[in-house]
């Protein structure tokens, strides 16, 4: 009875979810389902989505228990909760064919028939569950684990466009660029380019929407051109898979591959891990959007990296995806959703590992600039020091205006790019790490 109530339940909330999808596409919804996948973007698509439908406004969720077990926090009463999908694998005995361990091939008994055995497997289900969002407990006060706005600040802009910069799949530079383009990626040249003298914040949203585009334009090619290429996936018995290595050429690369990483693991939930090997026809699907697709894809990723982050993009504008997915079908626009989903957690996943090192050099750097700063310019030379006694003040200096010299250095090397200097921001960051008289 609990079985069919259950199945019951999951069919409600995936029909639920194949409506939603289809009732996405208007601008005020589509953002709203953007915003919530910013803050959720390590869930799954479907999960997101239902997120989304019940309560986009949720910031951190968790079940009722988990609130208690791990925040010190409880539900409070008349709350209603938050219907998502969760795994709940279930062991079942099927007979299989037996595999010969050497050949990987069934075996055969006298008359030339498979040999088979019963045997115990996991088989991949979900069930219904509620979480809550942070709104609706109440208790110990949570500690800071939302991500800072970008202030615009130095010290945040510099961490932040140099974690940008080392996400871009193509190189990034500062140009005067004619008309009122505020940056562009350039397909054949492989490369992006931002106009130079923009607010900090400005500058970011616009490196954000470039790579979304260059991260999504990669496959240019015509459809005719591309095959299906192979790829190792991570399988959890408890229905959960991942992407490990993607691009292979043919099965037996992917199979090699897979050999020789021989990789599986228990996790958390006592879910077996394994790999396996599978077709990959994204670049044919890939290959088959067009222009306008692509373009509203890129625009929501970079719509959602930039909500991750607290950056403010209002001039984005939805308008015309109604119209872009009233011809689609369901199929399509998940698709599209999916895409969308993977390449933002993607950005957001791999920005925050780099800023997290970024941030920690920066204050490695700027505890070594406050020493370097309390020197004092020795203006002497090394004669004039030695004769009065002042060669540890000398040495001090001199020092200190190596460590600037190569401050200036590294400053212009992350200021230049397509043959231009972006003087003004090089400048900056030498000065925010030296009195400028030192500089000079």
């Amino acid at each position: 009875m609990a079985e069919n109530r259950n199945a019951q339940q999951v069919r409600e909330i995936t029909d639920r979810l194949e409506q939603g999808i289809k009732e996405l596409f208007e601008s005020e919804r589509f953002k709203e389902y953007l915003r919530t996948m910013s803050k959720f973007y390590k869930y799954s698509f479907n999960n997101t989505l239902l997120i989304a439908m019940q309560k986009p406004e949720a910031t951190l969720i968790a079940g009722y228990t988990a609130w208690q077990r791990n925040f010190d926090r409880h539900v409070m009463k008349g709350e209603k909760g938050i219907r998502i999908l969760a795994p709940a694998p279930y062991k079942a005995k099927v007979e299989m064919e037996k595999i010969d361990p050497k050949t990987q091939k069934p075996m055969m008994d006298a008359d030339g028939k498979p040999i088979t055995e019963m045997v115990e497997v996991m088989r991949p289900a979900f069930k219904v569950v509620s979480v809550f969002d942070v709104s609706q407990t109440d208790g110990k006060e949570l500690p800071d684990i939302v991500v800072d706005e970008l202030t615009g600040s130095v010290e945040n802009y510099a961490a932040f466009f140099e974690a940008l910069r080392q996400e871009s799949p193509v190189p990034i530079a500062f140009e005067d660029i004619s008309g009122s383009a505020k940056g562009y990626y350039h397909l054949e040249d492989r490369r992006i380019a931002i106009q130079e003298g923009m607010s900090e914040v400005q500058t970011v949203k616009t490196a954000i929407h470039e790579i979304a585009h260059a991260k999504l334009h990669a496959l240019n090619q015509p459809e005719t051109e591309q095959k299906p290429a192979w790829k190792v996936v991570m399988l959890s018995d408890g229905g959960t898979r991942k992407d490990l290595m993607t691009g292979l050429a043919s099965e037996p690369e992917a199979n090699e591959a897979a050999e020789k990483l021989d990789w599986r693991y228990v996790d958390e939930n006592q879910f077996e891990w394994r790999l396996v090997v599978e077709e990959d026809d994204t670049p044919v699907q890939e290959a088959r959007k067009d222009r306008h697709t692509k373009e509203v894809e890129a625009e929501a990723v970079a719509y959602t990296v930039c909500q991750r982050y607290g950056i403010e993009t209002s001039d984005y504008s939805f308008g015309y995806i109604a119209g872009w997915s009233s011809d689609k079908e369901t199929k399509e626009l998940k698709g599209s959703l999916e895409t969308i989903r993977r390449t933002a957690a993607e950005m957001i996943g791999s920005i925050d590992e780099k800023l997290k090192v970024l941030t920690a050099e920066q204050e490695k750097s700027q505890a070594k600039t406050e020493e370097v700063s309390a020197v004092p310019l020795y203006k002497q030379t090394a004669e004039y020091a030695r004769d009065h006694g002042e060669l540890d003040a000398y040495r001090a200096s001199m020092d200190a205006n190596t460590d600037c010299k190569e401050a200036i250095e590294n400053a212009i090397a992350r200021s230049y790019g397509d043959n231009h200097l972006n003087a003004e921001s090089a400048v900056k960051d030498v000065l925010a790490q030296f009195p400028q008289e030192r500089v000079e």
